[in-house]
């Protein structure tokens, strides 16, 4: 990969990264405003779980995309370890496949749905604002995951396949895009 091209995709990364941490620091604000103004005021702020609600969507589905560039997910590796090397690349190399197809199919979904929600001009209970948005926010967080869990899939069945790589998996946290 090019040095440019790298760059670029690092300062994305730290966006992304900074406009994630950003929107969880509002759910914590916003949940404690409401927790004091509950039992110090008894007056609950009236939309903070719906608030909370659509930013935990919008935060979790934006983050995938880093999640998917970062190899982060979460994983179980109770036999893994008993594998060779080259077997635990090949499985690796398969589970981020499925996850690029289940993210493919899910961003598919979603945009069928945030169509529908907005044809149909469906509204939040409490501040009634459009939920398509959320929605499509999913379908984009969900659609740029895709190829990133694809090409990291790819790569890892390239490394697996080649006769002698004693190569590890990168670093924890590392971004690897080529």
């Amino acid at each position: 990969m090019t040095p440019g091209l790298e760059r670029i995709l690092r300062a994305l990364d730290a966006l992304a990264g900074s406009l994630v941490g950003l929107m969880l620091f509002t759910m914590m604000c916003l949940t404690t405003a409401d927790v004091v103004s509950r039992y110090l005021f008894n007056r609950p702020i009236g939309a903070a779980l719906e608030l909370t609600e659509a930013l935990m969507a919008i935060t979790i589905f934006a983050a995938f995309p880093l999640v998917a560039a970062r190899g982060r997910h979460i994983t179980v590796d109770l036999t893994e370890m008993m594998l060779p090397k080259r077997a635990r690349l090949f499985l690796d190399a398969l589970a981020q496949l499925v996850c690029a197809a289940m993210c493919g199919f899910l961003a598919w979904r979603m945009i069928e749905r945030a169509v529908q929600l907005h044809g149909y001009g469906e509204t939040s209970a409490v501040l009634g604002y459009p939920v398509w948005p959320t929605a499509a926010v999913i379908a984009l967080g969900c659609a740029v995951a895709t190829p990133m869990f694809a090409l990291r899939g790819l790569m890892l069945f390239r490394r697996a396949a080649k006769r002698g790589d004693r190569s590890q998996h990168a670093p924890e946290g590392a971004l690897q895009y080529d």
